[in-house]
């Protein structure tokens, strides 16, 4: 049977027509045959999305059942936080007083959700998840915004996280960048809300956000700051303290007040966006002068002019022969930049130890001033305890060492933290980084030196390391901080020789690039030289931070106080009694350069054995 045509399409009948009707004929043709072949394509182009979504579904819901859904369960309970200690004393009238807090690494000390003032709560909620109260544990509409803006290449204030998402992250310390990560933080988010109400959510939160300056949530942070209990803050405290915990190297307020200020106005406009702040409220907050411990004074305070310590007369020693008070705090913060160990933190401690009744001797030192004999035999002290550090910078010894612009670590620090040689010339110490620094070294002193490094206008920093990324020996959270400052890191090379102009300046280093081998005595792959790799670094500036040694001035001078090949003294056992009777010693002394928290307890245990001896 003959197809039926159209009358346009029968050749004997085509030529009959008008030409305008035989053109619309035409037309018509082509858009008919172009809709067939657009819904043939458009049938083909579906069936084949089915089938992908299909399969697609069926594989997502495989992986979910066999590798999400499994390890989606999570209990707060399971994590055991590292949590500050407190010791105790009976003051003179029986009275219980607080005499030192003690913490590693963290200080966290926990503060139920009832005393948590609900300005703090409003103003994490209004800038980190201000849809908290109303979605189950996700926010789908800020998780999608994020998705889109990540392919996108946008930004936004807010990430798409909720507070419940980065609670199980604190928790967990799980941070890689990974789909599994995220999808297994959504199904944790979704249980955990199930299981936990809004307010446990948000008291677990503000208890495990790290705040900078080693706080670790709320409590201990508003004392930090601001010198009281985190249930008096004020509203404008409550936005200036949780505007930290969005980036602590940038926030916070004892490294730059003026970005904590900007963050702190944003927070601000958020809580009175929201409805948490009435205009008047809003504006009160704006207008208060903000007052922090470690940067507030008052008539009865005054500084002093080597490492501004800050305190009142008590705290300091009156020297006669010189008509100046003495300030106890200088021998201590040597070499520890104020964003490792605040100036205000070191002062609880020092009138700490005040406060028990020990007196502070200044400007001696044991092995010249005194021997250790002369302190026992003359002085009349029963026992010693020797806590003199590893304060001997150790080089790489290659050629140019000794041009200018070469600083060892503690030098370099020193420098800057104790002698203040940033106001130079407002102070007598000067200070030297030009355009470009290296600093030689991958410990947690190197990154201090880098970020001072920077902090003082170089423009580029690089950190030197020998090994990989992996190997390095500082902590993560040091790295992290590093690099978000701009810190350049050069591993997998070491320097050769330090090149100098003719006026016997450092102009460059000449370097080489390594590759790992096989592990080493101390177990680390050990770097090995690429043939034919050499190249030259401009830099201005080289800061040597290979580690310290113990000083060799008590051993030298001390009879009989037995050390082995690396200059640390021999103890036996964990007392710390050395080869000479009643003299103890501990912390980096013994170890070599290790961290502060181990020299604290090293120190413990010497003063409870000394204890023990002379109460026989």
């Amino acid at each position: 049977m003959e197809k039926k045509k159209f009358f346009w399409q029968r050749k004997k009948d085509y030529y009959e027509f008008p030409l305008g009707l035989r053109i619309l004929g035409g037309i018509w043709s082509v858009v008919w045959t172009t809709v067939k072949v657009a819904l043939g394509a458009g049938l083909v182009a579906l069936t084949v999305v089915l089938l992908t979504g299909g399969i697609f579904a069926c594989l997502l819901g495989n992986y979910l059942q066999e590798d999400v859904i499994p390890n989606a369960d999570f209990n707060v309970e399971d994590f055991a936080l590292d949590r500050s200690s407190f010791i105790y004393f009976l003051d003179s009238q029986n009275n219980i007083q607080k005499m030192q807090q003690i913490y590693a690494d963290i200080d966290r000390v926990w503060v139920s959700y009832e005393d948590i003032p609900k300005d703090l709560i409003h103003a994490a909620v209004a800038i980190e998840d201000k849809r908290f109260f109303q979605h189950q544990g996700v926010d789908w509409l800020t998780t999608t915004k994020a998705c889109i803006n990540m392919f996108l290449g946008g930004g936004s204030t807010f990430g798409g996280s909720t507070i419940t998402q980065q609670l199980i992250k604190n928790l967990t310390t799980e941070d890689d960048v990974t789909v599994r990560r995220k999808v297994l933080e959504i199904f944790r988010a979704l249980q955990f809300e199930d299981r936990y109400t809004k307010e446990e959510v948000l008291e677990w939160y503000l208890n495990t956000i790290y705040l900078g300056e080693g706080c670790a949530g709320v409590q201990s942070a508003a004392r930090t700051y601001f010198g009281k209990d985190v249930s008096n803050l004020t509203t404008a405290e409550c936005a200036s303290l949780i505007s930290v915990t969005n980036n602590p190297s940038l926030y916070d307020p004892y490294i730059s007040m003026e970005r904590n200020r900007k963050r702190q106005l944003i927070v601000l406009s958020e809580m009175q966006k929201q409805g948490y702040l009435s205009e008047e409220e809003y504006q009160a907050a704006v207008d208060q002068d903000m007052i922090f411990t470690s940067v507030s004074l008052s008539d009865e305070l005054f500084t002093c002019t080597n490492c501004g310590f800050q305190g009142n007369r008590s705290s300091f020693e009156y020297v006669q022969e010189d008509e100046r008070y003495q300030c106890p705090m200088c021998g201590t913060v040597v070499d520890i930049p104020e964003f490792r160990l605040p100036k205000a933190l070191v002062r609880e401690e020092i009138k700490n130890v005040e406060a028990l009744g020990v007196k502070i001797e200044t400007n001696v030192v044991v092995g010249r001033s005194i021997s250790l004999d002369e302190l026992m035999e003359e002085e009349g002290f029963d026992a010693v305890f020797v806590g003199s550090g590893a304060g001997l910078p150790n080089f790489q010894k290659i050629p140019g060492e000794n041009l200018c612009g070469v600083y060892s670590a503690n030098e370099f620090l020193t420098r800057i933290n104790l002698m203040k040689a940033y106001e130079f010339p407002e102070t007598d110490t000067p200070i030297r980084v030009g355009k470009n620094a290296a600093v030689i070294g991958g410990g947690n002193v190197a990154m201090d030196a880098a970020r001072c490094a920077k902090r003082l206008g170089a423009e580029n920093v690089y950190i030197v390391y020998r090994r990989g990324m992996a190997e390095l020996p500082a902590r993560k959270e040091e790295v992290e901080h590093a690099e978000e400052e701009g810190i350049i890191f050069k591993t997998l090379t070491n320097p050769t020789e330090v090149l100098g102009d003719e006026n016997g300046w450092v102009k460059g280093m000449t370097c080489v690039e390594m590759e790992l081998g096989e592990p080493d005595a101390s177990g680390r792959r050990r770097p090995i030289v690429k043939e034919g790799s050499e190249f030259v670094l401009d830099v201005d500036t080289m800061i040597m931070a290979l580690g310290t040694s113990p000083n060799p001035l008590i051993r030298s001078t001390t009879p009989g106080l037995d050390a082995d090949k690396h200059g640390c003294l021999i103890t036996n056992g964990p007392d710390g009694l050395t080869s000479r009777p009643m003299v103890y010693a501990g912390g980096d002394a013994v170890t070599g350069a290790a961290t502060v928290i181990l020299a604290m307890g090293a120190g413990k245990k010497g003063a409870a054995a000394i204890d023990a001896y002379l109460q026989k």
